[in-house]
């Protein structure tokens, strides 16, 4: 039981970020996002801890579903260890383009949670 509640506090997370992520970056062209360092840095910490709390869901969750576990926590180890490497348009696609999947994915697996 205590890995599916660390499961469950995990996927709110990550719906949380997501939500988080399309609110901020809904408000501003790829142009302004590029040239701002600040929110560069922001959506790369988001994205960041997405892609931690996606590398600790169980297995049986990741199983069920087709998505690329290993770009998304391999993102994070770019931001986390490789700092300079950061591509802010990569951040950006990331951030507006490719979250969308995961999203559904953990709406869905929260809702097989008694919460």
């Amino acid at each position: 039981m205590e890995d599916q509640d660390r499961d469950a506090g995990r996927l709110e997370l990550i719906i949380q970020l997501i939500d988080a992520l399309d609110r901020r970056l809904s408000q501003i062209t790829s142009e302004k996002f590029v040239a701002d360092g600040d929110e560069i840095d922001l959506t790369s910490y988001r994205l960041s801890v997405i892609g931690e709390e996606c590398n600790k869901l169980s297995q049986t969750i990741k199983g069920r579903h087709d998505l690329p576990w290993q770009a998304i926590y391999g993102l994070r180890n770019v931001v986390a260890h490789n700092y300079l490497a950061i591509d802010p348009e990569r951040i950006w696609i990331a951030a507006t383009e490719n979250l969308a999947a995961l999203h559904r994915a953990c709406i869905i697996e929260l809702a097989k949670f008694d919460i």
